[in-house]
């Protein structure tokens, strides 16, 4: 990854495999989605790694279907995939990756 520094307001933070450029437009989520559509323009948005949970025992990926949104258990050996976390009524709390067999 080449490093580069951050523009403007931005800043760099440490990310899994490298520096990533956070906060380069100083914008809310709300204040992104509706440029992005009126501009009809791409945005990026980063996924950094906030925290790490490791689930262990038999049952883990039933387990973790009680509280997420995505079928865990068709998820092969060394693959990942995003899934919603949700609450009681079906609202979404946080988005997050799935890693089987990934460290």
């Amino acid at each position: 990854m080449p490093l580069r520094p951050a523009r403007g307001a931005g800043r760099q933070v440490d990310a899994v495999r490298g520096l990533c450029h956070a906060r380069a437009v100083q914008t809310g989520v709300l204040q992104s989605h509706l440029h992005t559509r009126e501009q009809n323009c791409p945005s990026l948005f980063a996924v950094l790694p906030m925290g790490q949970l490791r689930v262990t025992g038999a049952d883990r990926q039933r387990s973790l279907e009680s509280v997420v949104v995505g079928d865990l258990q068709v998820l092969g050996s060394g693959k990942a995939k995003l899934i919603l976390i949700t609450n009681d009524q079906g609202g979404i709390l946080d988005d997050c990756y799935d890693c089987n067999g990934l460290t």
